[in-house]
């Protein structure tokens, strides 16, 4: 990566600003405040229009985010003027209000109509006028809807002028003066008072009313039908929309470009990284551009972190982004977590079953664009399941499958002291590659000989540990490792060589670090514990579903069900532990030991947000 720094007239802002947009090349690193040769470069001023700008592409995204899933998914590339965009996009939106503001108010009289129908079914003993009889001067209708506490009996003081049962309501036509006080008897009878209001304006009987809110509600169904197809009507704009946001995006990129800009009244200063295999293009671009430059190339020494994996890796560049992203020249992991994630998850799931189950369930997701990912990631440690299903001998916990006898090279439900042996093997390899690979890392940093104390001297440590178990006999029951042969005080030295290797690397902090490295190592343990525990609990589902299948009758449905049930729990419980303690052991053990983070992303001037990276 190279730093780039370009000098050029403020006139030429403008124009240079399109140049590295349409370039795509350059990282555009943000200006400070500074004094240069007594002159003051302030940071610059965003192009006029970008308010305009910003404004737009907000109604724009909002207008999408209302657009049903099923829209189209071309984009219909703008080329025409800004201008031109931002009025059809008003007069979309002024169209779209003005939908919403049609469907609320339909909402409304939808609302209205269904609380006047259920109003007219309490009061359907009227024979006049309804509007009538809520105008009247001398006399006012209460009305009551019966509850579980409704006691007829206690409204004996309350004197209508006449009184109609309904289905679960009571209405009373009482004198003008009297109406408050039969609402309070009938509260204290444990009625609930019905507001009548709603019902005023309807025209003639409850016959004709309910006939007129028919006609009111087919007119209602109706305009909903129009509404609806204007919905899909609208759908059609998706491929202009889309192509607007990705034009205008872009044009309030380039707008706010000079945020990022030192300016003083007739210059601008412009900083930033380009890969050094796009210089040459840069300078053509630039030399045939007219626009007159200084320009200062150099090595960068830190700079923004551009990775470069297949596109088979990118799922496991997620999961390394999800811790962080590697800084300048820090080796990126993420071809190496390609191959020992998914090892890791298979080892611990080891079923060729539920390995198969696994494998169907990525098959599926990688039809889902937007769990593809996981998918991938899914994909191969199925593949991983299967094989060491068939070496550990395991299908859904059985070593039966269809009259077959399985064979296994270990069977880990009985061999469990080789099971720890191995996990522990697998954790000393890891952890070594992260040592050396954190050499290489800190060599591009401070050099060979500081990367040689501050992780190569944890290597010879492990050496030492190694070597102090043999010399006192623990190492006899491992095959290779019990043919070392070496004398305590040998083992002791490269132990105290190891120790001051690393307090010269990393001081005390070293030192405190100690323990850390056993702990991380028989960390690694967790391999073998949730394998077992997955094993373990196959076959206790086997034994309780295969006895329930044994006695037939009922039972054997139950059987049948206790075993789908368990083994799809303890397949879900299989997909869960693999997934999180393989990337524990790569965030806690494996990482820590070369790899710093904290990298920015390589973000070439000109990328907008839902581009490629």
């Amino acid at each position: 990566m190279l730093r780039v720094q370009l000098l050029a007239k403020r006139s030429d802002e403008r124009r240079l600003i399109d140049l590295l947009a349409d370039l795509k090349a350059v990282h555009l690193e943000s200006h400070r405040k500074e004094r240069i040769s007594g002159t003051e470069l302030d940071i610059g001023t965003p192009l006029q229009g970008a308010d305009a700008l910003s404004s737009t592409l907000t109604v724009v995204r909002s207008l999408l985010s209302k657009l049903p899933p099923s829209s189209d998914a071309r984009v219909a590339a703008w080329d025409g003027a800004m201008g031109d965009m931002a009025a059809r996009v008003d007069a979309l939106s002024a169209e779209y209000a003005a939908h919403e503001e049609r469907t609320l108010a339909l909402s409304r009289d939808a609302q209205r109509v269904a609380e006047q129908e259920r109003l007219l079914t309490m009061v359907q003993g009227l024979e006049g006028p309804v509007d009538a009889l809520l105008r009247a001067h001398s006399v006012e209708p209460v009305l009551a809807a019966r509850t579980p506490q409704s006691r007829q009996d206690a409204l004996r003081e309350v004197k209508p002028l006449m009184e109609m049962h309904g289905q679960g309501s009571l209405l009373m036509i009482v004198r003008k003066g009297t109406a408050d006080a039969a609402r309070a008897a009938l509260k204290v009878a444990g009625f609930e008072i019905v507001e009548l209001s709603p019902l005023r304006g309807l025209e003639g009987t409850v016959v004709q009313a309910r006939e007129a809110l028919a006609r009111e509600r087919e007119r209602i169904a109706g305009q909903r039908d129009e509404e609806e197809s204007f919905s899909r009507r609208f759908a059609s704009h998706a491929a202009f929309l889309k192509g607007s946001e990705q034009a205008l995006a872009l044009e309030l990129l380039k707008a706010q470009a000079p945020l990022h800009f030192g300016e003083t009244k007739r210059t601008v200063l412009i900083r930033g990284f380009i890969p050094e295999a796009q210089e040459a293009a840069f300078r053509r671009r630039l030399e045939s551009s007219g626009i007159d430059t200084v320009m200062d190339l150099a090595h960068a020494h830190e700079a923004p972190t551009k990775l470069d994996n297949p596109p088979v890796l990118d799922s496991f560049e997620d999961l390394v982004r999800l811790y962080t992203l590697p800084r300048y020249n820090e080796i990126d992991p993420t071809s190496l977590m390609a191959i020992t994630f998914p090892l890791f998850f298979g080892f611990m799931l080891g079923d060729i079953g539920y390995g198969l189950c696994v494998l169907a369930l990525a098959i599926v997701l990688l039809r889902m664009p937007d769990l593809k990912g996981f998918g991938n990631i899914l994909l191969l440690s199925a593949i991983a399941s299967v094989v060491f299903g068939a070496v550990f001998g395991e299908f859904f916990g059985l070593e039966h499958v269809f009259g077959l006898e399985l064979h296994p090279l270990i069977n880990r439900a009985h061999d469990t002291t080789t099971m720890l042996l191995i996990a522990i093997g697998i954790g000393v390899a890891h952890i070594t590659l992260g040592l050396l690979i954190g050499i290489v890392n800190e060599a591009h940093h401070e050099g060979i000989w500081m990367g040689l104390l501050k992780k190569g001297s944890w290597i010879l440590l492990e050496i030492g540990a190694i070597l102090a178990a043999a010399a006192y006999g623990l190492l006899k029951t491992i095959p290779v490792l019990n043919q070392i042969a070496v004398a305590p005080p040998v083992a002791w030295a490269v132990l105290a060589l190891a120790v001051i290797g690393i307090y010269a690397g990393e001081k005390l902090q070293g030192l405190f670090e100690l323990p850390a490295i056993f702990g991380n190592t028989f960390s690694y343990a967790r391999l073998v514990a949730i394998g077992l525990s997955s094993v373990y609990l196959a076959l206790v589902i086997n034994d309780m579903g295969g006895g329930l299948v044994a006695k037939g009758g009922i039972w054997l449905a139950v059987g049948i069900l206790v075993i789908l049930f368990g083994h799809a729990l303890n397949l879900a419980l299989g997909l869960l532990g693999p997934f999180l303690h393989s990337l524990r052991l790569h965030y806690a053990e494996f990482f820590t030991k070369f790899y710093a983070g904290g990298g920015t992303e390589y973000r070439p001037f000109g990328t907008v947000e839902g581009e490629p990276r």
